[in-house]
């Protein structure tokens, strides 16, 4: 099961193209919430070949990794495969909690919606 907040991803570097690769950007895209964009998710310098990624919850991850050099960005490597993390209890409580009362035996209670992330499911 996928309950752990943390994934361990590695990747083999591909060449140089005679400029030593100083470092590699890591991103992630969310399927379940943003299917297509990628976010950064962290750096690590070139003597690193696996990173341990914090993870939130009730996300579809996928991964991928980009090699960093003077002359600038390597294409991205081939996706990960999916990782889903589980659901969880939210971070913090909704805001702008409001109770209204328009007639003497009635209350209506409204928030602001929680976005994906904070939410975790």
């Amino acid at each position: 099961s996928h309950l752990d907040k943390s994934v361990q991803l590695s990747w083999v570097p591909g060449g140089d193209n005679n400029s030593p690769i100083t470092g590699f950007i890591i991103e992630y895209e969310d399927g379940l919430h943003e299917p297509g964009i990628w976010h950064y998710q962290t750096e690590v310098p070139a003597t690193q070949t696996t990173a341990v990624l914090q993870l939130s919850p009730y996300v579809n991850y996928s991964f991928r990794v980009v090699a960093v050099n003077k002359v600038g960005r390597s294409r991205p490597s081939e996706r990960s495969e999916q990782y889903m993390t589980k659901a969880a209890e939210p971070d913090s409580n909704p805001s702008g909690v409001k109770g209204i009362g328009t007639e003497p035996h009635n209350l209506v209670i409204t928030w602001e919606p929680m976005r994906g992330f904070l939410a975790n499911g």
